[in-house]
């Protein structure tokens, strides 16, 4: 038996005490026959919009166009549809213009992106699987339901999501989604670039981020990231970073794999925060560029830059030529040695009492820093005097 959280099992019970058939489905079930534990969960039901909202005491009504309604519960929200089956899809379009309430869950099934997607398990832990899923999901394969090209013309988006599952999975693609996949590639300029970006960082995320070399060589990510081939070795090494610095070596990647993109320019495709597109836009500059892989070279990129770029530059870096710059920032940071003015030991207030005045003043606090960049230990209040010229 699978272990369902009571919140969710109470809403199945529930649905059936009001004499309708409920079945969990898609991410949740699929998680649950491969032993991992689901982030959340969804059910399908007989049950209308109208009832559902007529059963449950706390509802939102979050897509009754499509059949969904949002059922709150002391557990969480949880996505209760009523089966249905979808009519035609305008082009570009990643909903249906149209869906028809359905009889029965095998029909709601046969609307699902791919197999290991499309399997039901009810209260009573028996399951419903009519396209194999389960044996997929057992064989670690990804197969569209029915005609791929169908399934990706319906919707563009479930290619990227399919390198997705593919990395987050581990799973391999069955060889004709494949085909139909590259195929279909050009339906993806379509997408928003926001629903791009959200598959873009869940891949890099992974533990598989060499999954976005074949998003990019066939074409998934145009016109974002024209079509080229990325080093995948290059992009292996992405699992050395955290995910959230990712991002910064990923735009080095692209930007050294075609001269006409900038990683900034990137990162604006993608529509990524704009502190995200000035910290790793910059840092996969400066990674590009190149700096002295020194505890010298990442303070100086600290004082140039800020810290939150030359993480991201030293990150882009390690990637990049494998050099073990990060660490030295962490190191050069944890020692509490200067990298910027206000780190000094002495002030702007202690250049204007003897004397400095205007532009002056900045100059010699940039001096004074470059200095103990190089020599740390010379940040005294005494030693940066002298090296001005002054004696107390």
């Amino acid at each position: 038996m699978f272990a369902i959280p009571p919140h969710v099992s109470d809403t199945l019970k529930t649905l059936e005490i009001a004499g309708h058939s409920a079945h969990l489905v898609g991410g949740c079930v699929r998680d649950l026959l491969r032993g991992a534990e689901p982030h959340d969960y969804d059910i399908a039901t007989s049950a209308t919009p109208d009832a559902i909202a007529a059963i449950f005491p706390h509802t939102a009504p979050t897509g009754t166009r499509y059949g969904t309604v949002t059922v709150l519960t002391d557990g969480g929200g949880i996505e209760v549809t009523t089966f249905r089956v979808d009519g035609e899809y305008a082009f570009g379009s990643r909903r249906p213009e149209n869906v028809a309430f359905a009889s029965s869950i095998a029909d709601d099934l046969s609307r699902r992106d791919f197999t290991v997607n499309a399997v039901a398990l009810n209260l009573r832990g028996e399951i419903t699987d009519p396209f194999g899923g389960r044996a997929d999901i057992e064989a670690r394969i990804l197969r569209a339901v029915g005609d791929p090209r169908a399934r990706f013309r319906e919707d563009a988006l479930r290619m990227l999501r399919l390198l997705r599952f593919s990395a987050t999975l581990g799973f391999d693609i069955e060889p004709n989604t494949r085909a139909a996949a590259v195929e279909c590639a050009s339906l993806c300029r379509t997408l928003s670039r926001e629903r791009v970006r959200d598959e873009v960082l869940k891949i890099l995320s992974s533990s598989a981020p060499a999954t976005i070399a074949e998003c990019v060589g066939i074409g998934l990510l145009e016109p974002t990231v024209a079509t080229v081939e990325l080093p995948r070795e290059t992009l292996r090494r992405l699992t050395i970073l955290p995910p959230r610095l990712r991002i910064a070596a990923f735009a080095a990647i692209c930007a050294q794999s075609n001269d006409e993109l900038s990683p900034s320019g990137l990162l604006r495709e993608l529509r990524l925060p704009n502190s995200v597109i000035r910290e790793s836009g910059r840092g996969a500059f400066a990674a590009i560029e190149g700096f002295e892989p020194t505890s010298f070279g990442v303070k100086s990129l600290c004082a140039v830059q800020g810290y939150g770029a030359a993480e991201c530059a030293c990150a882009a870096s390690d990637v990049l030529y494998e050099t073990a710059t990060l660490q030295l920032l962490r190191e050069a940071i944890a020692s509490a040695e200067p990298y910027m003015i206000p780190m000094l030991a002495v002030t702007g207030d202690d250049l204007v009492v003897r004397g400095m005045v205007g532009v002056d003043i900045g100059k010699a606090l940039r001096r004074l820093l470059y200095h103990v960049l190089r020599h740390p230990e010379d940040n005294t209040r005494e030693t940066l005097l002298r090296l001005l010229g002054f004696v107390d």
